[in-house]
């Protein structure tokens, strides 16, 4: 069986974080069909309200102002670790995506990534 031809995987943040967080922007120009966006947490190391809420926003610019991507915020976390996956049309996307992480407190701290998983445009 041969790999799936123009198959991409970006790292589009991995942080040990006890701040809220809004990633870096991640271009999905490239990108068609479903996009899947994986978001792993690992256990909370601190924090006395151990909550850790993430949604995906987008934006046509990668410096704009970002707004929510419809079906995209992940079910709030709290002090254990957990790995969560959507699946967002291409289509129902502008330009650019970034995670934004909110915590339940100033010192709360969680290891989390995302990463987006599609397939390259053919050209």
């Amino acid at each position: 069986m041969e790999p799936m031809q123009g198959a991409s995987i970006s790292t589009v943040e991995a942080v040990l974080s006890r701040t809220e967080l809004t990633a870096t922007a991640f271009d999905t120009q490239t990108l068609e069909g479903l996009i899947g966006f994986a978001l792993t947490v690992g256990a909370a190391t601190a924090g006395d309200t151990k909550t850790l809420a993430c949604k995906l926003t987008h934006c046509d610019t990668s410096g704009g102002i970002y707004t929510d991507v419809t079906g995209g915020a992940y079910t709030t976390l709290t002090t254990v670790a957990g790995d969560q996956l959507l699946l967002i049309p291409k289509k129902a996307l502008k330009r650019y995506v970034k995670l934004s992480a909110t915590h339940g407190s100033a010192n709360a701290a969680y290891p989390y990534g995302l990463q987006a998983i599609a397939v390259s445009k053919y050209e």
